[in-house]
């Protein structure tokens, strides 16, 4: 996965990107801003937040205590690995079109901070990680470093890489001590990204004959749209076969499940702290996935499942067990946190704040 998630996995800041800018308030204030933890899943559909045939627990019960935004969107890409450019979106709050080509380089000229560049340096937390370009980096070992005992499966010292993430993201939070200032705290998982594989407890949690394929489920595309012989569109045979297809969806699910469990071990760890009421947490989505409907099985589309993406809000402030139609793009989530922060929100980007969007956030 040679693409800007593996460049910036995982990033612990003790300090919010938009603190800079909160030289306004005194400190007294400064010291009352929410903690952020952003969450970020790796090709997992929106529609995995509703799905009742996939087993989230943990995100269940963030749903509940959150906001749920159901027409949350990225903007597609101009090449196959449409997560790096959703992830540049994400991260610079701006438009497709201003970060081309390929949008695989956040622009020098963006900042976090009232005058810092995007990657000033700034304190992180991930003891076993290579550091590279003054970020933390996970080394991506999937497709050269297989372990025998975990067949298919990317791992980083024998351990699953959803795990890494979470102990990394747990170590962080433990670490903190009691009027430390605000965190914000941004874990990104690959998964549910192929190739899938997980603990095998989590396989035994579904059976192929209680997956049902999609109701648009095809064999075949019915037109070339230009995308039908990359990568992603090789994990099954053409034309599809039902059992294949139920045996990846069968897949997709069990991993989402672990990631669910990874996400469970991060918040009781945030209750643990202390932390839990005070900290704003997002759990989004870099893009969605075909797995067998219309024919694909990737995200290079721009059919719902491949655009719509997971988006759950939830912290102080922010009503519980509701959700949302309204429109929103990925590149909205950065002014969002600089308002539900009380920062500044930078000059320059194109994501209009969602707070400003419904009131009821802020």
């Amino acid at each position: 996965m040679t693409r800007l998630s593996c460049s910036i996995i995982l990033m612990a800041f003790c300090a919010l990107f938009c603190q800079p800018q909160l030289s306004a308030q005194s400190e007294q204030q400064a010291v009352a801003s929410p903690n952020i933890l952003f969450l970020f899943a790796d090709d997992m559909r929106a529609s995995a937040l509703t799905n009742p045939a996939i087993k989230t627990p943990n995100l269940d019960r963030l749903r509940s205590s959150g906001m749920l935004f159901t027409e949350a969107h990225i903007m597609g890409a101009d090449n196959g690995a449409v997560c790096a450019p959703s992830r540049a979106m994400l991260m610079t709050g701006r438009h497709l079109s201003r970060l081309l080509p390929a949008g695989f380089n956040i622009p020098d000229d963006h900042a976090l901070g009232m005058h810092d560049p995007w990657n000033t340096p700034l304190y992180h937390y991930q003891p076993d990680a290579v550091y590279t370009d003054r970020r933390p980096v996970v080394q991506d070992d999937r497709h050269s470093n297989k372990v025998d005992t975990l067949p298919g499966e990317y791992v980083f010292g024998g351990i699953h890489a959803s795990e890494v993430f979470a102990n990394a993201a747990i170590g962080f939070i433990e670490s903190r001590s009691p009027g430390d200032n605000p965190f914000f705290l941004y874990t990104a998982f690959t998964a549910p990204h192929d190739p899938r594989s997980m603990p095998p407890e989590y396989l035994e949690w579904y059976h192929p004959d209680s997956i049902a394929l999609p109701p648009n489920f095809m064999p075949e595309h019915p037109f070339n749209n230009g995308q039908l012989i990359i990568r992603d569109e090789q994990l099954a045979d053409t034309p599809r076969q039902p059992e294949e297809i139920r045996q990846h969806i069968l897949e997709y699910y069990a991993m989402i499940s672990h990631l669910d469990a990874q996400v469970g071990r991060i918040l009781e760890a945030l209750e643990k702290s202390g932390q839990l009421d005070h900290t704003i947490i997002v759990f989004a989505g870099d893009n969605g996935l075909a797995v067998g409907q219309h024919g694909l099985m990737g995200k290079q589309n721009l059919y719902q499942h491949s655009v719509n993406v997971p988006l759950l809000i939830a912290g102080p402030g922010i009503p519980r067990g509701d959700s949302t139609p309204a429109l929103c793009y990925l590149i909205d989530l950065f002014p969002t946190l600089c308002d539900l922060a009380g920062a500044e929100v930078p000059a320059g980007l194109d994501g209009r704040s969602l707070v400003q969007a419904h009131p009821v956030l802020g």
